[in-house]
Formats: C-alpha cells, sequence, structure tokens
C-alpha cells in the first residue's frame, strides 16, 4: 500500500517520521528528498544573507521603511490611457 502525504510543517513531519519509526513503516526516498532539498535551499538562503552582511550591503540606506515605501510604489505599466 502507497500512502503520499503532503506538508510544509515541520513539526508535522517530523511527528510523521516518528509515527513510521514507531510503526515500522519506511517512508519513501521521495519524501525524504524533498525534505532535504528544501534544507537546502533555506541554508543557501541564510548563506546568502550572512554574505550581505559581511559586505555592508544595505548600509547606504538610512531609513528602511521610507526606502520600502519607495520600492514598493505603484508603477505605471503602459496599461494606463
Amino acid at each position: 500500500m502507497k500512502v503520499t502525504l503532503s506538508t510544509k510543517n515541520r513539526y508535522q513531519v517530523k511527528k510523521l517520521e516518528e509515527l513510521a519509526k514507531e510503526w515500522g513503516v519506511t517512508l519513501s526516498k521521495e519524501v525524504e528528498k524533498k525534505m532535504e532539498d528544501e534544507q537546502e535551499r533555506q541554508k543557501k538562503a541564510w548563506d546568502a544573507i550572512r554574505e550581505l552582511r559581511k559586505m555592508n550591503a544595505f548600509s547606504d540606506i538610512d531609513d528602511p521603511i521610507e526606502w520600502q515605501r519607495k520600492q514598493r510604489k505603484d508603477r505605471n505599466i503602459g496599461w494606463d490611457e
């Protein structure tokens, strides 16, 4: 029998792993691979953030709130008449 479960909640994944072990059920490699891919993606994202901090990449932004407001400002994309 094959059962497919899907969740992004790490707590739920951990509980499923514990339950599978307790019941002697094997999780498929596909599920384990997806979890490894997500962990690797998160590690790369944090590594990039650390590098930006080391470079002091945003030091020229005096007011982060104002900068963000300007970045999110609605722009005319040419559809208005």
